[in-house]
């Protein structure tokens, strides 16, 4: 394992040679990761939605 904050040679070389590209590609990945992330939060809140409504119906 490499140590923290140490890159990749290949890292590297897309970071100086293909810059755009690179800046492209982890733009991409971090939309990816926020979307996946609201997404997890709507649900949560369907989920507590849905829980306070069958508590409701229980009471």
């Amino acid at each position: 394992m490499k140590p923290r904050g140490e890159m990749s040679n290949e890292v590297l070389g897309q970071l100086i040679h293909e810059s755009e590209n690179f800046k492209s590609q982890t733009c991409l990945k971090m939309v990816i990761l926020v979307s996946k992330d609201q997404k997890l939060a709507k649900h949560d809140l369907y989920l507590q939605q849905a829980t306070t409504a069958a508590n409701k119906t229980i009471q």
